[in-house]
């Protein structure tokens, strides 16, 4: 199949932003292509999934087929946080399904395919190299990664999902990188761990499927942390490094490797659950990954996903902000469709609400002691127009990291009483 000339919608990127995106406007009927640079399926980090992204499988029709893959289950969230361990129950917050550590290469391809059953053309192994914006089109050019014969594609709309990538916001320069989270990221794979179950104990690696893991967080001063993800057949360990334990962690061997493994060995609480675990993978990293945008709408094009904005993913917010993302993008971009004269209404709807959603995500990455006063005052609002389960939710999170050393003027400024509050954040308990 040729890639077309034009199309009403062109997506760049087939991850969790893209794949919902188009998905959402082919079940509305609108013609979409898609442009992939990567040969799906493909590897990617980011596992482990709260149960809010549900919402969005139940709407573009793959729920089942993702709780059939029979993902791990996640019993709950845990930190090791200042020598305390405290965990978590979703149940508790007014969510019936489990959140999944998944293998994001056969999660995004059951999004994308779902995709292509719905009509979308999805082109693999096509890069993006241009974005030349105009008032009434935009004029994409693109790369075989293979055979790199090039060509051009003209749209009416355009939904930058590319993630890290970020394509149009690289070439336009309206991403800043947020200051707070100079950080370095190194992770890797291990083919056995013990774990923490949902139950608060300690398990084995052979009862994952009966007893569901709880993704672990075990913090390491200065912001610093560690995550400690049981996956259906290894087990994903990183390490968060801000830039003042950098130096630190480059004393810890000749080569990234050994520097990686003396780290992680000796967070407490994940080194002992890896005793009895080998390292299978090479370490990867990236360094600088969180950053802002300044615009999520240019012209006639939507930033969503990684693309957009990326915060800490210290509290698996990723793939639910991705995929929330590149569903009001779709919206957005459907409405302006049905009714060209209201075009700006619906751009500017689309661009407030997913930068509330972000300052959420970013809330949920800092030190509760650390939050800026503009990001406490903007996410007051946002908090007061959330259901007292989100709410609850928010604050468990704060809690959980022992981010609460402000806690009660933290709940004033979010408007919630604290005789409200308390009895559901007694069940953010301590083991």
């Amino acid at each position: 199949m040729n890639i077309p000339q034009h199309t009403d919608v062109l997506i760049i990127g087939g991850g969790p932003a893209g794949a919902t995106a188009a998905c959402m406007l082919a079940l509305k009927g609108v013609e979409v292509t898609l442009l992939e640079k990567a040969q799906f399926p493909r590897y990617t980090v980011g596992e482990s999934l709260i149960p809010h992204f549900w919402k969005f499988t139940d709407q573009i029709g793959v729920s089942e087929q993702i709780m059939a893959e029979g993902f791990i289950r996640k019993g709950g969230g845990a930190a090791y946080w200042d020598g305390v361990l405290r965990g978590m129950n979703f149940k508790r917050y007014g969510h019936s399904r489990p959140g999944l550590h998944v293998e994001r290469d056969r999660f995004d391809q059951i999004l994308l395919d779902r995709a292509k059953e719905l009509g979308v053309q999805v082109f693999e192994q096509t890069l993006v190299k241009t974005v030349q914006l105009e008032e009434k089109r935009t004029t994409v050019s693109y790369q075989s990664v293979n055979t790199k014969e090039e060509g051009n594609i003209a749209c009416r709309y355009l939904i930058d999902a590319s993630g890290q990538q970020a394509v149009v916001a690289r070439q336009l320069g309206t991403r800043t990188f947020d200051e707070q989270f100079k950080f370095q990221a190194f992770w890797a794979y291990f083919d056995r761990s013990d774990y923490l179950g949902g139950d608060g104990k300690i398990h084995d690696f052979a009862q994952r499927f009966e007893a569901s893991p709880m993704s672990l967080t075990s913090g390491t001063g200065d912001w610093g942390w560690v995550w400690h993800l049981v996956l259906r057949d290894k087990v994903s360990v990183g390490a968060l490094v801000p830039r003042s334990q950098l130096n630190a962690f480059k004393a810890g061997g000749e080569d990234l490797q050994s520097r990686y493994l003396q780290h992680i060995r000796q967070t407490p609480l994940t080194g002992s659950l890896l005793q009895n675990g080998q390292l299978i993978s090479p370490v990867r990293s990236i360094r600088d990954y969180a950053y802002l945008p300044t615009k999520l709408v240019v012209g006639n094009c939507y930033l969503a996903g990684d693309a957009a904005a990326f915060a800490d993913p210290i509290n698996s917010e990723g793939v639910t902000m991705s995929m929330y993302g590149g569903l009001m993008a779709a919206w957005s971009v459907y409405k302006v469709l049905e009714q060209p004269t209201r075009a700006d209404f619906y751009q500017k709807l689309f661009a407030d609400n997913l930068k509330r959603r972000l300052q959420v995500f970013q809330l949920l990455s800092y030190p509760s002691h650390q939050i800026p006063d503009q990001l406490r005052e903007s996410c007051r609002h946002i908090v007061a127009n959330q259901s007292r389960d989100e709410s609850y939710l928010i604050l468990a999170h704060l809690v959980l990291m022992n981010r609460s050393k402000d806690f009660p003027d933290l709940l004033q400024a979010m408007g919630i009483p604290p005789k409200e509050v308390c009895p559901r954040i007694e069940l953010v308990h301590e083991y």
